[in-house]
């Protein structure tokens, strides 16, 4: 047999084989396979949190980041399907840690697509071109605010904080935004709400995703603890707060429903954890508060004008004028019994100028007749020598034997003066100043010297009525400075504090108006100037004041 064959001939055997054995015997029952049964999966879910103190890197929605870490103010960062968008860079030092955040979050520079800024103050723009120039990516902001942006005008951009030198001459925008434009990126749309009055540009992200709506108020609600960032609308217009614009945004937002989140431009300033989920009531309790106050400020503007000394010549109240700033003193003048008189004087000798220029302004033909100081330093004999001859000069009674000695007019002293307007005025002695007094239409009018200074920007909490007081600088350094500098200057301001404690004035015109301040007083106004002064002095000077 050929050997090749073999193993086909005993393939075949054992296939016969094998077939007799399965015919020949009953079916086995199959047996199922059993399988482990597993364990339950339970589905993940990731959970944010609603309530934070404002501090760190912290994420609150899918792809919605929160820099808070970039002091005093907070960028935003929005991770959608086609890279990155911002919401503000913070200030030009802040751009550095802005990135440092954004490499911490995995983001890489080139990621971000878009920069939306909502408003023109330095600690949410200044930023941009670093950032910009890191990834490309296009800037916004609102319209009324571009001008101010890209030319870095350091007045509104720094408005009553103090300024200082930036790293950027300009600021590249590139689509100016108004209310209702829609920026798409990625499956992610947001659309820019303009709601002016903390500037006139400021804008409001509304974004809807995941079923949620954001709000990415900016400074238009500047916190969780303070809420609407109103004050600009109590200092001078040059600032660009507008109180009748704000309080129309405050009512568009009174008239919407709560976003699902609510994200500030000041997250740092909550003292405590607070819920960015706000409630309808919670929502409508924080906005009709401020809408109250900005309501109040409107009304008091029409009815008494918007007395800001700005240097803009202006009538303050029935025959008393504000003339404008010259060398930081505030001029005054006030028409009454046919005679005109002004109050306080600087410039040297082209103080009469100045004068004659500011009363042309107002229509005002007439020479002064009296001059009055309140305080008095050798400067002022140039000025107050620019004048005619018969204008008499009241000065402080510690100063007018010096006086009298420089100048050629008739020089009397001021505690002692009757004058023609005893009915119509009193003077004050805060030795060694004079501050003077009158009541005009019914309104009470304090005169100053050097005391009291306007030294802090108050903030209320409009929950639970606390204040807030943030220095004024350089002016808030530099009266320290004095203070430190002698203890008899802490005893006599002291003193003058408490002197004028005693007066509920209506209109104030300071020696040094700073920032274009209000001349009129409204509410506790004064009583604050008063705390804010005495808290720079020793603890025992400030108890006296409140009793």
């Amino acid at each position: 047999m050929n050997q090749n064959c073999r193993p086909l001939i005993f393939s075949c055997l054992l296939l016969s084989y094998l077939l007799s054995i399965g015919c020949s015997r009953e079916p086995q029952p199959r047996i199922p396979v059993q399988f482990a049964t597993p364990e339950p999966v339970e589905k993940k879910v990731t959970e944010y949190p609603t309530k934070w103190k404002g501090s760190g890197v912290v994420t609150v929605a899918r792809g919605v980041h929160v820099l808070a870490n970039v002091s005093p103010s907070a960028t935003f960062v929005i991770e959608t399907n086609d890279g990155v968008i911002l919401i503000d860079t913070g200030s030009d030092e802040a751009a550095a840690s802005v990135r440092d955040s954004l490499m911490e979050l995995q983001i890489k520079d080139l990621d971000v697509r878009h920069i939306l800024l909502t408003h023109a103050h330095y600690d949410h723009v200044l930023g941009s071109n670093f950032l910009k120039g890191a990834s490309g990516a296009l800037v916004h902001a609102g319209k009324e605010d571009c001008e101010v942006i890209r030319s870095v005008d350091t007045e509104s951009l720094f408005s009553v904080f103090p300024s200082r030198e930036v790293s950027v001459d300009d600021i590249r925008i590139d689509h100016e935004l108004v209310d209702g434009d829609v920026i798409e990126q990625g499956g992610t749309r947001i659309e820019a709400l303009a709601l002016p009055g903390h500037t006139p540009g400021s804008i409001c992200y509304r974004m809807e995703r995941d079923g949620q709506t954001i709000l990415f108020s900016g400074d238009v609600i500047a916190s969780l603890n303070f809420g609407p960032a109103i004050y600009p609308v109590d200092i001078s217009p040059k600032y660009r707060g507008d109180a009748e614009a704000y309080l129309t945004s405050l009512d568009r937002l009174l008239g919407m429903q709560p976003p699902d989140l609510l994200l500030p431009g000041h997250p740092e300033q909550h003292v405590r954890p607070r819920s960015i989920r706000l409630s309808s009531e919670e929502w409508q309790t924080m906005l009709g508060s401020a809408r109250d106050r900005v309501r109040r400020i409107v009304a008091n503007h029409q009815a008494d004008g918007r007395d800001f000394l700005d240097d803009q010549a202006k009538v303050i109240e029935p025959g008393l004028a504000y003339l404008g700033i010259i060398e930081g003193v505030g001029i005054y003048c006030w028409q009454v019994n046919g005679q005109l008189i002004l109050f306080n004087a600087a410039g040297g000798e082209g103080f009469a100028a100045f004068v004659r220029s500011r009363l042309d302004a107002l229509g005002v033909s007439a020479e002064p007749d009296t001059l009055l100081l309140g305080t008095y330093e050798d400067s002022l004999a140039s000025a107050v020598s620019s004048l005619g001859d018969k204008t008499v000069v009241v000065c402080p009674t510690a100063f007018s034997k010096a006086l009298r000695a420089e100048v050629k007019q008739t020089v009397l002293d001021a505690e002692d003066w009757p004058g023609a307007l005893a009915a119509e005025m009193q003077a004050i002695s805060l030795a060694p100043g004079v501050a003077y007094q009158m009541d005009i239409d019914g309104k009470s009018v304090l005169i100053t010297p050097d005391a009291p200074q306007n030294l802090a920007l108050i903030w209320k909490n409009p929950e639970t009525g606390q204040k807030t007081f943030g220095p004024l600088e350089p002016q808030t350094s530099e009266f320290e400075g004095k203070l430190r500098a002698s203890n008899e200057f802490v005893v006599t301001y002291g003193n003058w504090l408490g002197l004028l404690g005693k007066f509920a004035p209506d209109v104030w015109l300071p020696l040094r108006p700073t920032y274009g301040q209000n001349a009129n007083l409204y509410d506790d106004r004064w009583e604050d100037i008063l705390e804010s002064n005495a808290r720079v002095l020793p603890a025992d000077w400030f108890l006296n004041l409140k009793q």
